[in-house]
Formats: C-alpha cells, structure tokens, sequence
C-alpha cells in the first residue's frame, strides 16, 4: 500500500502535468498545423488584411480599403465600390498557395533578382495589417517551363515560384480596379 507521502506526489506530478497540457502545449503548433504552413508563401489571416494596393508600373496602381462591414471599396485610381468580393477572394488564395519551389538564398544575390525578374517587377502587391505590419511581394518573370512565376516576399532571403493562378488573380484584380475606374467616368 502506497504511503501518504508517494500518493500527495503522485497527485502533484499529475496537476503539473495537466497544468502544462492545458497552459503551455495548447498554444503550440501540432505537427499537422505545422506541416500544413510549411510550403505557404506567407502566413496571413485575410481578415486582418485592412488595406491592399496593387502596382503594375507608375501610373498602373489600384489600391482598396477595408470597410466596416468587412467588405472592400475602391480608393486609387478614385474612391468607389466593388462589384463581388474579388479582393477577398485574392487574399485568400494568397493565404492557401504554396510555392512551387524555394529558391534558398537567391534575394540576397543581385543577377538573381535580373534573371528572375524581380529588378523591376511585373507586378507589386502590398497588404497592410491590423496590426500595422505590411506585407510587400514581387512578382517576376515566368519560368521556362510556364508552370510558376518567380515571386519575393519583401524582407526574405528566398525567392519562391508560385502558380501562375495567383499572379493572374492579383493581374486581374488591378485590371478591374482600373477597369471600374473607367467605366464610372
């Protein structure tokens, strides 16, 4: 028969236990959450996404902004609504997509920047946070094989090739903008 002393152990060693598996192992990433972000481009909740400005050259810019009931309105090239949730709908592509392939290393070489593309960009994408952070991609050239395009998230050392479906997403989002802008004049 266990002594007090052995059961008063016991008993303490099992409410620390259960204290760490309820305070500290539920906010840790189970190995599938962990596996399911491991090849996103970023890690990003659409709705904290509150501003979002697309940049195909210097006068080919659209850009909305994130209205109280959660939907988006047009506010460059002019202010106005949005037909569907186009915007939404881009956002979250962003956030599902995996790269196609992770080119370690290659932001920090400049002739990898011009071979790829991303000297000058096709096309820029910036979203702006909630939280007051921003999230700058790049979008490059094609590959030679046509099944990606290079892209490069602003402030990572790696260049990743992403499907050409979400490069066309952000493409057409800018040429809607601007196509509602014309159409409203």
């Amino acid at each position: 028969m266990p002594s007090p002393r052995t059961t008063l152990i016991l008993f303490i060693l099992t409410l620390l236990g259960a204290g760490y598996l309820l305070f500290f192992e539920a906010r840790f990433e189970s190995t599938d959450t962990r596996a399911l972000y491991e090849n996103r481009i970023v890690r990003l909740n659409p709705d904290t996404v509150e501003r979002m400005r697309l940049r195909r050259d210097h006068w080919t810019v659209g850009a909305v902004q994130r209205l109280p009931d959660r939907s988006f309105q047009r506010i460059e090239p002019s202010h106005g609504a949005l037909e569907g949730n186009l915007v939404m709908q881009l956002i979250t592509l962003l956030a599902n997509t995996d790269y196609i392939a992770l080119l370690a290393g290659d932001a920090d070489r400049g002739e990898k920047l011009n071979e790829y593309g991303l000297a000058q960009p096709r096309l820029e994408w910036a979203l702006e946070r909630s939280n007051d952070s921003e999230l700058r991609l790049a979008f490059g050239n094609t590959t030679t094989a046509g099944d990606g395009v290079y892209l490069h998230v602003r402030g990572s050392s790696d260049i990743v090739v992403v499907p050409l479906s979400l490069f066309a997403g952000a493409d057409g989002l800018l040429n809607e903008l601007i196509a509602d802008t014309s159409a409203a004049e």
